[in-house]
């Protein structure tokens, strides 16, 4: 993999955006939004879209809340990556980690489908703890339902990881 880079979205990625939504392995796990949502994430002040590029060519997208909460909780609402099995989703959240930590978050967290075993898979390898579970709290395509497990990461754990991965 090449110099994955990381960008605010702009009006113009939207189509990328809503795009990579509709995925068929990346739509069963995620909410998909409407464009009206994505614009009023670009004119939150709480909440960021962000794209990554391979050469210049977006490959995946991140949605972040929670940037003004006093509490310092960064959600990572959703990261969709449409260039799979290459590294990109793991490279992806340690540049958001490190972004949001460095911009003085306390704690980064998120949630994944407890079925979704790469997103979780991935998130586990980078650090992140899981907290629980809400049970029963996802309705699949196929009408089943499937908990949500949510993770996360505090600042303490992320320079832990970063002092260990110089030595």
């Amino acid at each position: 993999m090449g110099d994955l880079t990381l960008r605010r979205a702009a009006e113009a990625d939207l189509a990328f955006v809503m795009e990579a939504e509709r995925d068929p392995e990346a739509s069963p796990y995620i909410t998909v939004q409407p464009r009206e949502r994505h614009l009023a994430a670009l004119a939150n002040d709480n909440e960021e879209l962000l794209v990554f590029e391979l050469g210049g060519c977006p490959v995946a997208y991140a949605r972040l809340a929670g940037l003004a909460s006093r509490h310092r909780n960064v959600e990572i609402q959703t990261l969709v990556v449409t260039e799979r099995d290459r590294g990109i989703g793991t490279a992806a959240l340690r540049m958001i980690l490190s972004r949001e930590f460095g911009r003085g978050a306390h704690r980064v967290w998120l949630d994944a489908i407890g079925t979704n075993a790469r997103a979780r898979h991935t998130y586990a390898r980078i650090g992140c703890v899981e907290e629980g579970a809400m049970r029963e709290a996802w309705q699949l395509p196929d009408g089943s339902f499937d908990s949500i497990v949510l993770m996360s990461m505090l600042d303490r754990e992320w320079a832990e990881r970063r002092e260990l991965r110089r030595r």
